[in-house]
Parts: structure tokens; C-alpha cells; sequence
């Protein structure tokens, strides 16, 4: 039998002959509690951070460490500072999968095993940090589950890693970036938190006005209303089209087919794909394919979308992670998406889905399913 198992009926057993109350009230720091048959209802507390100026709690019967108050947990080498009491009050091999900042921490450094009790094998799913809305310096160290803010900081710092989930908690009461505006050509602009896709709407035209960072944007939806010069450069294809899409970082549009971009659009591409056939040598057929695949179009008007996973009608790194936690069977799916996750065409989900999702969202395949016909 387990220790823990065995401290557990013992603990019964007394709890019953005395007819003890369950312990509810905070254990300080000069107070640390010794192991008893009410020690699972018992919330712990102590100071920590520069100048002992921080608040940590820890209730077990949720897993979870909250830290409040003002401050700085990081000194200035960097390193979580006088965590003593942390160390000290809370019983050995008790379980935290929960942390939470609460506003007003600042600086809080590296958080995987400072705080967690990983094992040398663990999932990471199990685990969650939420951020306040103002943070300075911190290091996830291996948590892939972030609460936060729509529009702050971590918000946008999650944007960068495909491999970590961000859930939302709220919108900032002071966003990083404005979500909407105007271009200078006319057409409004929004950017959408959930998706991170940015919609062009006419009258007008445009494709700059906006402050989001680019790695924080996964796609451009371009309304059908949307109108812009008809210029043709040299080599035939649309000027506007081309110089402000194919040519920049901009790698995934959707459209609409009968929209005078997706018209634009195709002709840029079978004019790229002829440039491609009849280069003159390996440098030009390197340069003309390389712009051909840096940029995608996706017609929202094709009805379901391979690669859709979250069916919001978007292909992006949500869907990724989503089709990910579906072959690892830590989600459920319903048959509906299922049919949307099976991204190299062979009629099964697996891993080599993922490849293929992430082929795509990458710009090293152009279509999806990878292998239809």
C-alpha cells in the first residue's frame, strides 16, 4: 500500500474518534504545518519575491498557487528570490498544476519548475499559468497552457510558439494595439483576438494602416466589396496585388472566388507558374517559385475547409494545435470535424495529418488534402 494511501485511512480513522473540524484558517510562515487528517482542506501562505513583497497561496484541494500583491518576484540577476517560505511551508510532493499571477506581479521569471511539480514525465496540458494584464520579464519553461488577457502582453507574446494553447480570461482594459482603423486607400480594417486574422473590407482598398505585429497575424479575410486599381505591371499581373501580396510577409488570404482580387490572384499565379517553366536558368526558377509559394489564397466560398479544425472557417495554427490534441486523444471531435483533420488525404487521423496541416501553414504544399486527386 502507498503512503499516501495509508496516511489517508489513518487519518480517517482519527478524524472520526475526535470528531475534528476541518482546518480552513491560513498557516503563515511561523507556523508551518505538520501533516494531519484535515491537511488537504488546509490553505497555505507565505511571502516571496524581492523584499518579501509578495503574497503566495496554495490550495491544495485545487492544485493551485496564487501570487498577489505589488513587486517583483525576479532580482536583478534574474533569479526568483527568497523563495524559503515557498519551499519550506508547502508539504513535500503535494501537487501544484495551477498558477496564477494576479495584477500588480511583476518580473516573474522562470516558472516551469520553479512553481510546478513536474515529473520527468509529464503532460503538459495538465498544467495552467494566468497572467495579469501588465508583466515584465517571464520565461514559460515548459507550460503549454496560458490564461491571459486578450490584447496584452502575453497575449501577443503566445502568438510566437505554435506548441503553447492561450485561453482567454477577458479583453485588456488597455490593449498593446488598436483592433480596427482605416488605410490610407480607404478601406477599414479589424483584427480579430480569437482568430488572429485581420479583415479588409471596401469601399477602397488597402493593406497597411495597422500596428499588430506580424507574427500575430495568421491570415487577411479580404471582402468581395474590396476595389483597387486595375494597373498591370510589365509582366501582366495586377501591380497592387502583386507588389502588396506576393511579394511581403502577407502568406495567407481568404477570399471569395468572384471577388477582383481572386481574379487578380489567379492570374498572378499562372503567370508565376509560366515564369517558373520557361526560366532561363536554375537562379530565375528558384526566385519565380519561391514567390509562388510564399503566398496562398483560400476561397471561403468552397464550402468546408480541410484543415479547418475548430470549423471557424479559417486555416491557421489553432487548428494545429487542436488537430495535435485530437491524435493524441486528449480532445474529443465531433464526425464533422473528423472529415475537416484529415489533411493528407488517406482517409485516416494520425500524426501524418499534422505534417501535412503544418506543410500547409508553412507554404510547403499549396492545397489541402496534401494528396487528392
Amino acid at each position: 500500500m502507498k503512503k499516501k494511501t495509508w496516511i489517508r485511512i489513518v487519518s480517517i480513522v482519527l478524524a472520526s474518534a475526535a470528531c475534528a473540524s476541518p482546518i480552513t484558517a491560513p498557516v503563515s510562515a511561523s507556523e508551518v504545518p505538520v501533516a494531519t487528517a484535515t491537511q488537504e482542506n488546509t490553505i497555505y501562505t507565505g511571502k516571496i519575491g524581492v523584499d518579501y513583497a509578495i503574497t503566495w497561496t496554495y490550495n491544495p484541494a485545487t492544485e493551485t498557487v496564487t501570487f498577489s500583491g505589488t513587486g517583483s518576484l525576479m532580482n536583478a540577476d534574474n533569479e526568483t528570490t527568497n523563495m524559503d517560505q515557498f519551499n519550506t511551508i508547502i508539504p513535500s510532493g503535494s501537487s501544484i498544476k495551477h498558477v496564477i499571477f494576479e495584477e500588480g506581479i511583476e518580473d516573474i521569471g522562470w516558472i516551469g519548475a520553479t512553481f510546478f511539480d513536474f515529473g520527468f514525465y509529464y503532460d503538459s496540458s495538465d498544467y495552467t499559468v494566468t497572467f495579469p494584464e501588465h508583466v515584465g520579464k517571464y520565461y514559460l519553461g515548459g507550460v503549454t497552457n496560458v490564461k491571459g488577457l486578450y490584447g496584452s502582453q502575453v497575449y501577443y507574446d503566445v502568438a510566437r510558439y505554435k506548441g503553447v494553447n492561450f485561453e482567454p480570461t477577458g479583453i485588456a482594459k488597455e490593449p498593446l494595439y488598436e483592433t480596427s482603423g482605416t488605410c490610407e486607400e480607404g478601406a477599414t480594417w479589424k483584427y480579430d483576438y480569437a482568430t488572429h486574422i485581420i479583415t479588409i473590407s471596401g469601399p477602397g482598398y488597402g493593406s497597411y494602416g495597422w500596428k499588430v505585429p506580424s507574427h500575430a497575424i495568421y491570415g487577411y479575410k479580404l471582402d468581395p466589396n474590396l476595389t483597387f486599381p486595375e494597373e498591370k505591371e510589365e509582366e501582366g499581373w495586377n501591380k497592387w496585388v502583386f507588389q502588396n501580396w506576393f511579394t511581403t510577409a502577407k502568406s495567407l488570404v481568404y477570399c471569395y472566388k468572384d471577388s477582383q482580387f481572386a481574379k487578380e490572384y489567379e492570374i498572378c499565379c499562372d503567370l508565376l507558374d509560366k515564369k517558373i517553366e520557361n526560366a532561363e536558368d536554375e537562379q530565375e526558377r528558384v526566385f519565380y517559385t519561391r514567390i509562388r509559394k510564399k503566398f496562398n489564397a483560400i476561397y471561403l466560398d468552397d464550402g468546408s475547409l480541410c484543415g479547418d479544425i475548430n470549423m471557424d472557417g479559417f486555416i491557421n495554427l489553432t487548428d494545429a494545435v487542436l488537430l495535435g490534441k485530437a491524435v493524441n486523444d486528449s480532445i474529443t471531435v465531433t464526425d464533422a470535424q473528423k472529415v475537416q483533420m484529415d489533411c493528407n488525404g488517406d482517409g485516416d487521423i494520425s500524426a501524418d495529418d499534422m505534417l501535412s496541416l503544418l506543410r500547409f501553414l508553412t507554404h510547403k504544399i499549396d492545397t489541402l488534402p496534401e494528396n487528392a486527386e
